[in-house]
């Protein structure tokens, strides 16, 4: 019901975590016990998300608050393929873990033949020593979910992310998590990513995975996290790559992600959300590096009902870096909305850091962008440079954007800035003087504009459904004559 409480919401998806079984329940009982004390202790402060809060009135929390995730009587399961379509792995992957509902599925994954001492797969198979190291590191409340909104404390990382809540109820309901343990001086080829792929099957309305990487010094990986609906899969299982949307489901993935990369480890992560446009989607990430480490984000997000998606990185080391770029698509005739907060912080002398954000909305399409970088008083010597640029296609989008900057230190290089157009006609005669057709030419320009943050993912299928989903946000009228089968045709 539209009336239901953020507190009946939170207390009702509690109610509703099963309790586990061994051998999960050895390893993540005390773990969840912690995570339903947080929601509980949450819930009686009155510290849930409304849509009063800065970190959540730009989007619509009420709307999720009345959405019920459950089961359609009658519906019949969506059964899992057998193998996991191409489409949907990461180009030359050395690892592909699949977890369903957040639960690991060996049947469907390929982690073996990893360099020694690596290991990607769940928690609970494990070994004891390793498996009790990393439980240790498992956060309920992570850095980056909790930050103080004025950015006051040098305690927290400065952004008002708001993810609290859903991190502690991703700890009470989690049922395994995607375990990764690279080893100090390990580097694995940029050509062979590990690929994590959470799917949310038709038998579960709601799902908390949870995923957690252990960089040793001066290890290397590139990373890929993906987030799709069993419908999507069946699909192109069936050569319909795409077209699950028409199948998509109303299920709430509720995913926490925290990355540790020790001095000198490098990460290339890209994190695609790919639910579809009855889906929610809210996720937390948090990311610590230590002195002379080098994290680098690529964030893709597609439309859906609702997809938050909150960074928290904390360069906690001399020389530490952070580098991220995102791509937010949008758009549809029902409301869609796209969020993405981040926020990083600079704790010591010589760290570095740089965002670039787009945003493509059609028709009533939503966007949300808000990231901040923080130089406290002992990041001198920081160079820090934050850019979004976003693209309007119709009327009806609606974008609310806010880069921000808050710099305590002296002796520190520091942009930032926004910028917001409609599809510029001006070019578009340019290309009509060259003969180039007015329909060819709008694809152009809108391609271009999704290109810079598109080109730099390691993952073909990825790039030909985005490429198609920019398209599909020009209007009708305007693209009937391309063919949309090969980016690469302009």
């Amino acid at each position: 019901p539209a009336s239901i409480l953020p507190a009946q919401w939170f207390d009702g998806l509690l109610a509703a975590v099963p309790p586990l079984a061994p051998p999960a329940a050895d390893a993540l009982d005390a773990f969840r016990a912690a995570g339903a004390a947080e929601v509980r202790a949450l819930v009686d402060a009155g510290g849930l998300p409304v849509s009063k809060s800065e970190a959540w009135r730009h989007v619509g929390v009420r709307e999720l608050y009345a959405r019920t995730f459950a089961l359609v009587d009658g519906a019949a399961p969506v059964p899992l393929p057998a193998v996991l379509p191409d489409a949907y792995v990461a180009d030359g992957a050395g690892a592909v873990a699949v977890f369903v509902d957040g639960a690991f599925c060996a049947a469907l994954s390929r982690v073996s033949g990893l360099p020694g001492g690596v290991y990607v797969g769940g928690l609970a198979d494990l070994d004891a020593p390793r498996r009790e190291q990393l439980l240790a590191k498992l956060a309920v409340r992570i850095e980056g979910a909790n930050a103080n909104t004025l950015g006051v404390s040098d305690a927290s990382v400065a952004g008002g992310l708001g993810g609290a809540p859903f991190c502690a109820l991703n700890a009470a309901a989690a049922v395994d998590v995607a375990a990764m343990v690279i080893p100090a001086g390990v580097a694995l080829a940029d050509t062979e990513p590990i690929h994590l792929v959470f799917v949310s099957s038709a038998s579960a309305p709601v799902s908390h995975p949870r995923y957690l990487l252990d960089g040793g010094a001066g290890s290397a990986i590139t990373l890929v996290t993906s987030h799709v609906d069993a419908c999507e899969l069946a699909g192109a299982a069936e050569g319909a790559e795409g077209t699950g949307a028409a199948g998509a489901s109303r299920a709430l993935t509720n995913a926490v992600g925290q990355l540790l990369l020790s001095d000198g480890a490098l990460v290339r992560h890209t994190l695609v959300a790919e639910r579809g446009p009855l889906s929610s989607h809210v996720e937390n990430v948090e990311v610590t590096c230590a002195a002379g480490a080098r994290y680098e984000l690529t964030t893709l997000q597609g439309p859906a009902f609702l997809c938050r998606i909150n960074v928290g990185a904390t360069l906690a080391g001399e020389g530490a870096q952070a580098h991220a770029r995102g791509l937010m698509l949008t758009g549809g005739e029902s409301s869609s909305a796209l969020d993405l907060h981040t926020a990083i912080r600079h704790l010591t002398a010589g760290c570095e850091s740089s965002q670039l954000q787009k945003n493509l909305l059609a028709q009533k399409g939503r966007a949300v962008f808000r990231g901040l970088i923080r130089a406290n008083g002992l990041a001198k010597q920081t160079v820090a440079h934050q850019l979004c640029r976003s693209m309007l296609l119709s009327d009806g989008a609606k974008l609310d954007v806010a880069p921000c900057l808050e710099i305590i230190a002296d002796d520190v290089e520091c942009t930032h800035g926004a910028t917001v157009a409609e599809l510029d006609e001006e070019k578009v005669f340019y290309f009509r003087a060259r003969g180039i057709s007015a329909e060819a030419a709008r694809y152009a320009l809108v391609k271009g504009f999704a290109l810079e943050v598109i080109d730099k993912v390691p993952y073909s299928g990825t790039k030909r459904r985005m490429a198609a989903l920019a398209l599909r946000l020009i209007p009708r009228k305007r693209r009937e004559a391309i063919d949309t089968s090969n980016w690469s045709s302009i």
